[in-house]
């Protein structure tokens, strides 16, 4: 047999679909037979602690999904996601190999979600705050599960309709990059003036106000360099009397000026221009 049995099977019907599967379906039935069953012998090791916390079936076959997704990433990974190469690549390695591998990846993925996490809370007096608003620190949550909830990369993070796992290396690349994106966000708040930017967290329910209001003033006062001071309806007033087009050029010329005295890579600072971009063309559009 080619396809796996019992709560394998469940797991190629009912969860996303595995790269493992569509390469293992390549092998030769006893190849592909005793493949599973090292899987199977895989996931019975960590079985016993799972049982001692979550005794359901529900919970075991949490374990069995989890090795075979980890042994599905490290395989799609080794075979640079070709299929027939997997097919051999998965009799020559096992599975309890590609599931270490798979289960690396993973892991990282974690420990730099935590790093994330960590580099975006606020400084005292705001510790307890994240740069991020709350949609987007809710994204960063399910990426500390190895989840992800939404399928456009930040600023946007457009919902999906329910939180996946991250089971291909097309979601780990994406997970990654997502977190490239928020880490590029923690660069920017740490470039800005900190004192000013400290009194202006004080006042702002979210650090997009702040940002928003940076860009406000570098658009009708270009000179001022980077100012969080609050701007009333006169100024969206004054902003909205340039014209729509005059607005973003006005926002767009802030923005490249301010990317210019950044120290960055050139990936940062593209990361950063797409969130001031996205900030600046809502902000044009509210004005």
């Amino acid at each position: 047999m080619t396809q796996p049995g019992g709560a394998l099977a469940q797991i190629q019907r009912g969860g996303p679909e595995l790269f493992l599967f569509k390469a293992v379906s390549r092998m030769e039935p006893a190849a592909a037979e005793t493949f599973w069953r090292q899987l199977t012998q895989t996931a019975s090791k960590r079985l016993y602690r799972t049982i001692m916390k979550d005794p359901s079936p529900s919970g075991r076959a949490q374990v069995l999904f989890d090795a075979a997704r980890s042994a599905s990433l490290g395989l799609e990974r080794a075979s640079e996601e070709e299929i027939e190469r997997a097919a051999r690549l998965a009799a020559e390695i096992g599975a309890a190999e590609l599931a270490r591998a798979g289960a690396e990846i993973l892991t990282r993925l974690e420990q730099m979600a935590e790093e994330t996490e960590a580099s975006l809370q606020m400084p005292p007096p705001n510790e307890d705050r994240s740069y991020l608003n709350p949609v987007e620190h809710c994204r960063l949550t399910q990426l500390l599960k190895c989840r992800i909830g939404f399928r456009s990369l930040p600023p946007e993070t457009r919902p999906l309709d329910a939180p996946r796992p991250v089971a291909s290396m097309a979601d780990a690349r994406f997970a990654f990059e997502a977190l490239l994106c928020f880490e590029a966000r923690a660069f920017l708040f740490s470039a800005f003036p900190q004192n000013r930017l400290r009194e202006a967290l004080c006042r702002f329910m979210e650090a997009d106000e702040a940002v928003d209001q940076a860009l406000m003033n570098g658009a009708l006062n270009p000179a001022a360099g980077i100012n969080f001071e609050p701007r009333d309806e006169a100024s969206y007033a004054q902003l909205q009397a340039m014209g729509l087009e005059a607005a973003r050029a006005r926002l767009s010329d802030w923005i490249e000026q301010l990317l210019e005295g950044l120290k960055a890579e050139k990936k940062t600072k593209e990361r950063i221009r797409r969130y001031l971009e996205y900030r600046a063309e809502r902000l044009s559009k509210r004005a």
